[in-house]
């Protein structure tokens, strides 16, 4: 869903939401987390009734915080990789949003789904709450996953340069790709 447009830059990728195709949730589920691919986040409605996609994207992390919506709570996936080819890392972070304009009653009845959404979504190797956009902030997520990764022990001296800014930001052009 992107190609280049008349000037020879590259179209930005369409979101879920912008696109004709329907998609279910298993199927957008499995791309985002798949090690690449078109999604790289994925965002659903707080519900009662089961699990219903808010938003989808290949875009990344600003992309995503850009289909938030400050009178809305949200859970989602979202899929930070790091590096090319043999050298790509992925991390899944699992995102709660709470909007700082959601009232208190609704912000409470909608909050006590994380743990049924937490089973679907599956596993992951960090959570992150927000109640603003700024709360995920790229610099501060890609922190957080370096940090993760020190106490796990996964990363030695060279944490630095395998989860930095860089690196994050050529994963997602080879997810574009």
């Amino acid at each position: 869903e992107e190609g280049l447009g008349s000037t020879g830059k590259r179209l930005r990728m369409l979101t879920l939401r912008e696109m004709t195709r329907e998609m279910q949730f298993r199927e957008v589920l499995q791309l985002v987390r798949s090690d690449t691919g078109a999604f790289n986040w994925l965002l659903l409605n707080a519900s009662v009734h089961g699990t219903e996609i808010a938003n989808a994207g290949g875009g990344g992390v600003e992309e995503m915080c850009n289909s938030l919506e400050s009178d809305q709570v949200y859970f989602g996936l979202l899929r930070m990789g790091f590096g090319k080819g043999v050298f790509r890392r992925c991390k899944l972070i699992f995102i709660h949003y709470s909007g700082e304009d959601v009232n208190a009653l609704r912000r409470g009845k909608l909050n006590a789904e994380e743990e049924s959404i937490r089973r679907i979504v599956g596993s992951v190797n960090l959570s992150q709450f927000a109640a603003t956009r700024d709360e995920l902030n790229l610099s501060d997520l890609i922190e957080r996953v370096k940090n993760t990764t020190l106490l796990d022990g996964e990363a030695n001296d060279n944490a630095s340069d395998l989860y930095s800014l860089e690196s994050y930001m050529v994963a997602v052009e080879e997810d574009s790709e």
